[in-house]
C-alpha cells in the first residue's frame, strides 16, 4: 500500500526534473539530476541526510597545493593560509572525528609547502552580527614584493597628510580613516 502514496510524488519529481533539464538545454547547458539521494557531495562538503552530518570532501585524484611559505607574497597572506584552512575544515566538519579523518592530506600539503602549523579541531561559536554603519573607505593596492625596502604604507599616509591637512576642504574625504593600504599578490 505504501507505493500508492509515493507514486504521485515520483511523477511530480520526474516532471520537475524534465522542466529543469529543458531550461538548462534552452540555454545551451547540460545538467545531471539525481533524486532520492541520502549522501551528496557538494563542492568540498559531503552531506549525509541519514545521520544529519557533514564532513570535508575531496575528489579522489585531487592534489592539494598551497602557496609556499618562502614565496614572494605579503606576510599577512602567508600567515593566514594555515589558519584559514583550519577554520574551513572545522566549519565543514560536524564532529571532531570527521575532522580528524579528513585532515591527513591537508596537513601533508601544508608541511610540503613549508608551514609548521598543526591542524586542530576548533569549533567556532556562532557569531552575532551587529549592524554597524559602513564607512566609505578607498583602498590603495600596490603589488607586494619582498625585495622592496621602502615602507610604502608610511610614505603613502605621509603624502595624504601633506596634501590634505586638517584645514583642507577635502580632509574629511581623504584622511587616515578613509584611505587604506593593502598589498596585492600578483604573478611574477
Amino acid at each position: 500500500m505504501a507505493w500508492r502514496y509515493a507514486e504521485p510524488h515520483l511523477k511530480k519529481l520526474k516532471k520537475t526534473k524534465q522542466e529543469v533539464s529543458k531550461i538548462f538545454k534552452s540555454n545551451g547547458l547540460k545538467s545531471t539530476i539525481e533524486a532520492n539521494k541520502k549522501t551528496i557531495n557538494f563542492l568540498d562538503v559531503t552531506f549525509d541526510l541519514t545521520s544529519n552530518s557533514h564532513k570535508p570532501f575531496m575528489k579522489p585524484n585531487n592534489k592539494l597545493l598551497y602557496v609556499n611559505r618562502q614565496s614572494n607574497h605579503p606576510p599577512a597572506l602567508l600567515k593566514n593560509i594555515p589558519e584559514n584552512i583550519n577554520k574551513r575544515l572545522t566549519s565543514i566538519s560536524s564532529s571532531k572525528n570527521d575532522f580528524d579523518a579528513a585532515i591527513p592530506p591537508y596537513q601533508k600539503a601544508l608541511d610540503e609547502s613549508g608551514y609548521s602549523y598543526k591542524l586542530t579541531y576548533k569549533p567556532q561559536p556562532a557569531q552575532k552580527h551587529n549592524k554597524n554603519r559602513q564607512r566609505r573607505v578607498m583602498w590603495y593596492n600596490p603589488p607586494w614584493n619582498s625585495n622592496v625596502q621602502t615602507n610604502l604604507g608610511r610614505r603613502f599616509l605621509n603624502i595624504v597628510d601633506r596634501c590634505f591637512p586638517k584645514n583642507h576642504p577635502l580632509h574629511k574625504i581623504f584622511n587616515h580613516h578613509s584611505l587604506k593600504l593593502s598589498y596585492s599578490a600578483c604573478r611574477i
